[in-house]
């Protein structure tokens, strides 16, 4: 199948797994839009890649996911794929947690990822067909100690998933999720955790 001039949101697209999908994707032919809080890294990859349109934003901001889904059909015309990828991973004793810390990452990892995946399917099933791929984790099929915080968010983007992937049968939106491992990244530059 050819991606060539087909539209995709990545967000997260900074680092890790957002940045390394982003240069896969626009070799392949697509145009990008890119949205991640890091202006300087944001506009780097854009520049780098061609292509591409950085929106710089907190995807915890509930008007970004529409404002995204918009830029992509003002700017591009279509918009085909979401990479729903923007997460943050916090593991801690519960004598160390830091609770507000904990609640900020389940309004980044459930409630963000909930409003762009429900912003971009509204817009695929009145295009008749698109493709929406979340990022969960394996620990959204398991769990270790000390991380039943962030793998309830991932539990949570596995249920999501499924459900849309039921909502969307018979309409030509594809919905899938990826379960990636432990992945180095700016914020996490070694693979090695207590939970590993």
């Amino acid at each position: 199948m050819s991606l060539e001039g087909n539209v995709a949101i990545i967000t997260g697209a900074s680092s890790g797994i957002g940045a390394g999908v982003a240069e896969d994707l626009r070799e392949a032919g697509m145009r990008l839009v890119l949205t991640a809080r890091r202006r300087d890294r944001l506009d780097a990859l854009a520049g780098r890649l061609g292509g591409c349109i950085a929106v710089e934003g907190d995807i915890a901001d509930p008007a970004l996911p529409q404002r995204l889904v918009d830029t992509a059909i003002e700017r591009f015309g279509r918009l085909d794929v979401l990479f729903n990828n923007a997460g943050v991973m916090h593991v801690e004793s519960i004598e160390e947690a830091d609770i507000e810390r904990l609640c900020a990452m389940i309004r980044v990892n459930v409630e963000a990822a909930t409003r762009m995946a429900y912003c971009a399917r509204k817009h695929f099933t009145r295009a008749g067909a698109g493709t929406l791929i979340n990022v969960a984790s394996i620990l959204g099929t398991k769990v270790r100690p000390m991380a039943g915080v962030y793998a309830g968010t991932k539990f949570a983007i596995e249920a999501l998933s499924q459900a849309l992937r039921m909502e969307a049968a018979g309409t030509g939106v594809r919905v899938s999720v990826i379960e990636p491992g432990l992945v180095a990244t700016a914020s996490r530059p070694s693979a090695s955790t207590p939970f590993g």
